[in-house]
């Protein structure tokens, strides 16, 4: 994304009730290679084993959501830049009213903070690193302390794979998280320390800056809690699955201590490809998340009205609100037995709100057969029936008891 449109939607106007912007375009350049789509023996941990309102999180600029979500990311609304616009002075007063705004709204405790820009003065270079450490220590402590208690987890940077937010060193970036963790274990130990967030669509973004940003964490003894990634995809809007199975192998290779959690803190889709199936892919996004071991995932993001650049649409009216709404009924409360995809059919068996299968086609269509009679309901529209067989699609449906799916394309 840029900073110029998303300025836009989080700058403040003349009243507090609401931020009202442009929008802005999701920046993803075709300015690299596809990562592979190889999905082996990924990171060393079983997916999410219970779905809690923990799991769904949200971004909201324009207005106050209107689907639940348990916390909430406050991205470039709260940064560095715009807390300190002078040498050795601190103005909190933009980050503070969103802080009160996201607990009006009723997220006390459960926002999620992300710093996008070092101010110009402190920076080697317009988006680069900070001169001094020193620095970027000072901004930091001050933060914690100020919001303690009510910010409940900070990510170091956004999206420091790309150029466009950070043009410094990944030993850098290091560094200043160690730097975060320290603060917060002082300040706030009941808080949260996120890794730099990193997009994994982009190959050589991955390359260059992923690979060893995490290799000094690791050296420096993972001064973190959370891994962050950013899924978005390039071309095809259903290859997550597997861009995220393949981040997941690389991240086990550097062998992470297993309190080390996995969290998506942004998620959209390419706007051509995905309008046509929205809440297919807000259903599939949350149930691969929990395949893959995602504990978090932050939509992208509650508008006020239709924003063009944006593949998925969360506003007011839009038929996507009641799918999320319903995938979180069905699924809030319940454990993940088990998951997994054969012949196109991928299928998911829950147990805790008594038992029942999501499964979806990850090909257009496939024709499956349940053993006996069982009552199937789509996650779109809410529709159930009664069947021995049906076509299953790219919409999940949510199926009674654990049937053994037969499917032939």
């Amino acid at each position: 994304m840029r900073f110029r449109e998303l300025s836009a939607m989080v700058r403040p106007r003349h009243d507090r009730s609401s931020s009202r912007g442009r929008g802005f375009l999701l920046l993803l350049l075709v300015v690299g290679l596809l990562l592979p789509t190889t999905a082996a023996n990924a990171w060393d941990r079983p997916g999410v084993r219970e779905v809690t309102p923990e799991s769904f999180g949200l971004h909201a600029f324009q207005g106050r959501p209107g689907v639940t979500s348990s916390w909430i990311r406050m991205s470039c609304s709260g940064d560095w830049a715009v807390a300190q616009k002078l040498p050795g002075r601190f103005d909190w007063q933009t980050m503070d009213m969103w802080v009160d705004r996201y607990e009006q709204w009723g997220y006390a405790g459960r926002i999620l903070q992300a710093t996008c820009h070092v101010p110009s003065f402190w920076a080697q270079k317009k988006q680069g690193e900070p001169k001094k450490l020193s620095d970027w220590r000072s901004y930091v402590t001050e933060m914690v302390k100020r919001y303690r208690g009510r910010i409940a987890a900070y990510e170091t940077f956004n999206e420091a794979t790309s150029t466009a937010w950070y043009q410094g060193s990944p030993a850098k970036m290091a560094k200043m998280t160690r730097i975060l963790y320290q603060a917060v274990q002082k300040y706030d130990p009941a808080a949260t320390v996120v890794s730099a967030s990193m997009q994994i669509h982009v190959k050589n973004w991955w390359n260059r800056f992923s690979v060893p940003y995490l290799r000094k964490l690791k050296q420096l003894g993972w001064p973190i809690d959370v891994v962050a990634l950013h899924t978005y995809t390039l071309n095809n809007p259903f290859n997550r699955m597997e861009q995220v199975s393949w981040a997941k192998e690389k991240l086990s290779r550097l062998r992470p201590p297993r309190r080390i959690q996995l969290w998506d803190t942004e998620i959209n889709y390419p706007q051509d490809k995905a309008r046509k199936h929205q809440d297919a892919l807000i259903a599939q996004t949350y149930i691969e998340s929990w395949r893959l071991g995602l504990q978090k995932t932050f939509w992208f993001v509650w508008t006020e009205r239709h924003e063009d650049w944006l593949g998925v649409q969360l506003y007011p009216g839009r038929r996507t609100i009641p799918t999320y709404a319903r995938l979180q009924d069905w699924t809030v409360g319940a454990r993940v037995r088990k998951c997994q995809e054969r012949n196109n059919v991928v299928q998911c068996r829950f147990t805790g709100k008594g038992r029942f299968t999501l499964a979806f086609s990850d090909s257009a269509r496939a024709r499956v057969r349940l053993g006996k009679r069982s009552r199937v309901c789509r996650v779109d529209n809410g529709k159930c029936s009664s069947a021995r067989k049906f076509k299953l699609t790219r919409i999940p449906v949510r199926i009674d008891g654990h049937p053994n799916l037969r499917s032939r394309r």
